[in-house]
């Protein structure tokens, strides 16, 4: 709230369980298929699928967010 007069904006991102290259190892398998089975959408998103909320937050459509929060992570916080 500080800064908002000299044109800074804070936002974040929360992601869900993501599918990066330490969780799809075999040693790990069985708690990935975990992740998978708590998320409502049924699977793990991809690194890409963050790009497009953080592309949105430093657009000119989200001129008007600070202090958002934005939650990708495929349904979990719906339980």
């Amino acid at each position: 709230m500080e800064w908002c007069d000299r044109g800074v904006r804070v936002n974040s991102i929360s992601p869900g369980y993501t599918l990066t290259p330490m969780n799809a190892r075999p040693e790990v398998a069985e708690q990935r298929k975990q992740f998978e089975a708590d998320t409502p959408l049924g699977r793990m998103a991809t690194v890409d699928e963050l790009v497009g909320p953080a592309v949105f937050l430093l657009s000119p459509a989200a001129s008007f967010c600070t202090g958002v929060d934005l939650v990708v992570d495929g349904g979990f916080v719906c339980w």
